[in-house]
């Protein structure tokens, strides 16, 4: 003989309306026409969908997790996190302003598709877009300090030392390098020795000059340097080096007294009575 418990009726009236499952295989909690499109419809007005919750320890801590598989991560980088192709990957806020990537640990390079375009932009305090890192044709990669307007833009490199950040090198708006001292005079201006360990390439040149000294007279030959450039060292006499050499004395090889920063001066006399040629020179340099 069947025995029937009356009570046990409503309770499956109640399960009846909370769950549907319609013919083509769609299951439905809350509505009894769940979409045909959705394995799985749920319907509610005052509640939400509360899937597993797990700290970063027990979410890395599941071994391959299949693509798809989805975790509210509790601690460290709060949110969803879903799984595909056996790794995890973090679904950002992007109703925020920005989306914060530099408040995590970055697992992958950070990796630009287009190509030879601005990369990263800087805003500055007016909002505009400031300094850029873009990357052009021919594998040139470009830095923009400060926007392309009146307002001026400075490249600055720093080291961090016990005192803090000091500033080691600058490039000012006028495009003087400036090394110890951040307001550069020059194209190279360096605060501080310089060592070269190697050829100074500091734009040398020589000037040479062939006169004719009468007999029995003093020549002075004054030799100046071009524009820009300093006298380093100078000479001068006999220019055929024979037996009448010893008719030629110089008697000054030195700076100029009335330039003696940019001009050499040679004073010779001739003993013979008859002209000789001589020779005189000197080197210069573009030196401050």
């Amino acid at each position: 003989m069947k025995t029937l418990y009356p009570f046990l009726f409503p309770l499956l009236l109640v399960g009846t309306a909370a769950y549907a499952h319609a013919p083509a295989g769609s299951v439905g909690i809350g509505t009894t026409t769940p979409n045909p499109k959705a394995a799985l419809d749920i319907s509610a007005s005052d509640k939400g969908l509360l899937i597993p919750r797990l700290d970063s320890v027990q979410r890395t801590g599941i071994s391959a997790p299949p693509d798809g598989l989805m975790v509210f991560q509790t601690d460290g980088r709060k949110g969803f996190w879903y799984a595909l192709g056996g790794r995890w990957f973090y679904i950002p806020d992007k109703t925020k302003t920005g989306d914060n990537l530099g408040n995590h640990t970055a697992t992958q390079p950070l990796r630009y598709s287009t190509n030879d375009a601005d990369k990263i932009y800087f805003t500055q305090g007016g909002g505009a877009n400031g300094s850029k890192l873009s990357h052009s044709t021919g594998g040139q990669l470009d830095y923009y300090a400060g926007p392309n307007n009146a307002n001026v833009g400075v490249h600055r490199f720093f080291t961090g030392t016990a005192l803090g950040w000091q500033e080691r090198l600058r490039i000012a708006a006028s495009g003087n390098v400036g090394i110890g001292t951040v307001n550069p005079q020059s194209t190279l201006d360096v605060n501080g020795d310089v060592a070269v360990r190697g050829q100074a390439l500091l734009g040398y040149t020589q000037l040479v000059t062939d006169q004719n000294v009468l007999g029995n007279g003093l020549k002075n030959i004054i030799l100046s340097c071009p524009g820009g450039m300093r006298v380093l060292g100078g000479g001068g006499g006999h220019r055929d080096f024979n037996s009448a050499v010893k008719d030629i004395t110089v008697n000054y090889s030195g700076p100029d007294p009335a330039d003696p920063e940019h001009s050499w001066r040679v004073t010779v006399t001739n003993a013979s009575s008859s002209g000789r040629a001589v020779r005189a020179y000197c080197t210069c340099a573009r030196l401050q």
